[in-house]
């Protein structure tokens, strides 16, 4: 193996454990300790020293990347040069998701047959998920087994069995179930709805949490808008879905789930209501928290708005946004990235911001047809997967910090770093003419891809 495909293997690994155990490999340090630098950061680092800048940064940058995230990217890094002298690693901390978008460069580095095998590999990566998150009924005799690890805040955490995103990869294993089911025979379609059914109310039941139900909402417009069996279907699908929740708190199984609330459809109905901050018993936190939110909001936005100058730039990194402590920790952030981004960048990086992924999807929608048009089938899979997980990811920052959390922003800009190299792979495809005016340049890019 030479050394660049030992380096994108050792990023690809990297990408997969953050996915996989989230918050626990998000305060891993070297070295050790509160003010040790993230894995992430070092692996960020340590690829960029030995990618081959000089074939791929051209290619990246014909992608249009370098337009649609320039002026979110500008922004971000004046900000943080004037933050680090009077902040410090504080100043690092706030800036995260910007650093972290260098993994969309690190996405784009690997080979076409690098991302075709990883294409290969994400149903066992999935697997693997869906076992992990479904080990969370035990989860607390399974992390006195976990070492623990100093997080920059002081406290402990658990390396292994922090579960934080695990809900989201489960609901995104049970919609890829759907997909696939709406491509196989009767006999097979049905259990592969029933599957999906039974992981999605183990989910929903177990992780008691209300972004679950938005993020469901969500996938399903998405399922229907992709794939005409899928609309066909929805009544099936929907039909199997109350069935087995309604089903499942009888089969016997002991999900000692978050909130502690028995399962059943009547927890549900007031889940629901709770995300409206309409309390009932033992979702008076749930509901409470709804108002709490609004709060640091709003006060966001005094803060920004109080002059022409942090209205246009927001203010900055270094300092917490609300004034908030749980659990003896500043909570820094507003548990809203769209209030973060306005909160530090203000409206010009907000707005740079939505540019930027806008961007993105727009990229997805011209590489997803070009696959369609070509019967490219595992290049159709993955693209779901990325859209699924991206749509995942957003609405989760609605309710919470999603893209200040590394075990979201570092998977999310490399993989979408993978779907704009499949894009200009595309276009060499399409390109590709014995005629002799195009065999220089095909053979200069050929090496790159």
């Amino acid at each position: 193996m030479n050394l660049v495909r030992y380096r994108n293997a050792i990023v690809v690994a990297v990408v997969a454990t953050y996915l996989l155990l989230n918050y626990g490999m998000q305060v891993v340090k070297i070295p050790p300790g509160r003010y040790g630098v993230p894995v992430g950061e070092l692996c960020l680092v340590f690829a960029l020293v030995f990618c081959r800048h000089r074939f791929v940064l051209p290619l990246f940058a014909s992608t249009g990347v370098f337009w649609a995230f320039g002026a979110w990217w500008f922004l971000g890094a004046m900000h943080l040069i004037r933050a680090v002298p009077e902040h410090g690693f504080w100043a690092f901390r706030d800036a995260s998701q910007l650093i972290e978008s260098g993994f969309l460069y690190l996405g784009f580095c690997l080979s076409v047959s690098e991302i075709t095998r990883l294409k290969r590999w994400v149903p066992w990566f999935l697997a693997v998920a869906v076992l992990y998150g479904l080990t969370y009924p035990v989860r607390e005799p399974l992390q006195a087994l976990s070492p623990l690890i100093q997080t920059s805040s002081g406290r402990e955490a658990f390396l292994f069995f922090s579960y934080i995103s695990s809900s989201t990869l489960l609901v995104l294993a049970s919609f890829m179930l759907i997909m696939y089911a709406a491509q196989v025979g009767l006999r097979e379609r049905f259990l592969l709805i029933v599957l999906a059914a039974l992981l999605l109310s183990f989910t929903v039941y177990a992780y008691q949490q209300r972004t679950i139900y938005l993020q469901i909402a969500s996938l399903v417009l998405l399922s229907a808008a992709l794939n005409a069996r899928f609309r066909r279907l929805l009544p099936v699908i929907f039909g199997s879905f109350v069935v087995v929740l309604a089903v499942f708190p009888y089969l016997g199984i002991n999900l000692q789930s978050r909130l502690g609330i028995d399962a059943g459809l009547g927890f549900i109905g007031n889940h629901l209501l709770a995300i409206a901050g309409i309390g009932s018993e033992g979702l008076e936190g749930a509901a409470g928290g709804v108002g709490q939110r609004l709060g640091w909001w709003y006060s966001i936005y005094l803060k920004v708005s109080a002059s022409w100058f942090t209205g246009l730039f927001g203010l900055g990194y270094g300092q917490p946004l609300i004034d908030f402590i749980g659990h003896g920790v500043v909570v820094r952030e507003p548990h809203n990235s769209i209030v973060t981004a306005f909160g530090r960048t203000g409206i010009l990086g907000l707005l740079a911001w939505f540019v930027a992924h806008a961007y993105l999807a727009v990229t997805w929608i011209t590489t997803y047809r070009y696959a369609v048009r070509n019967a490219h089938a595992t290049s159709i899979t993955f693209l779901k997967w990325v859209l699924f997980y991206s749509a995942l990811i957003w609405v989760f920052s609605l309710g919470e910090d999603a893209f200040e959390k590394p075990y979201n922003a570092i998977p999310y800009y490399f993989l979408w770093g993978c779907v704009l190299k499949t894009r200009i792979a595309q276009k060499y495809t399409a390109l590709s003419s014995p005629e002799p005016a195009l065999k220089n340049n095909q053979t200069s890019l050929a090496a790159t891809l």
